[in-house]
């Protein structure tokens, strides 16, 4: 999974171009400190592997999938918001109910948003980051939508 950050603003930014729509989903594992604090970082090396190979398996092979930082993942959905947010609840819902590494248990939080006519990428970056800050503060394993 592509790690640079710059490839994503760029791909991002040839969609944009293309004038294709599309959506972005923002996931983050929640409380993954605590996995690494309680399990060590060899332990959470395992579970963003496995929980990166869960969120690509279960996408169409039209959507792309990065490793946004950390523990991060965006990935652009080539379609709707509607289409994207019930892809993150499908998501959702799967990590959740997942046997992780060790049975640790691992729930994440997702912000959705499609891009809108005009809108700079870093004006859609910045909406779907307040999405899933929102997710985060609204008590975590959510997804909300912007």
């Amino acid at each position: 999974y592509l790690t640079n950050p710059e490839r994503v603003v760029i791909d991002v930014k040839n969609a944009v171009l293309k004038n294709r729509t599309f959506s972005l989903i923002l996931c983050d594992i929640d409380r993954f400190k605590v996995v690494n604090d309680s399990y060590g970082h060899l332990t959470g090396d395992k579970i963003l592997i496995e929980f990166a190979t869960l969120l690509d398996l279960k996408i169409r092979k039209s959507d792309i999938i990065y490793r946004w930082g950390g523990e991060e993942f965006i990935i652009i959905v080539d379609d709707r918001m509607i289409s994207a947010t019930k892809l993150a609840e499908k998501l959702r819902v799967m990590l959740e109910k997942h046997r992780f590494f060790k049975e640790i248990p691992i729930t994440s939080s997702f912000g959705v948003t499609e891009h809108r006519k005009f809108e700079s990428v870093d004006e859609l970056l910045l909406r779907i980051d307040k999405a899933l800050y929102t997710a985060k503060i609204s008590g975590r394993n959510t997804v909300i939508t912007s």
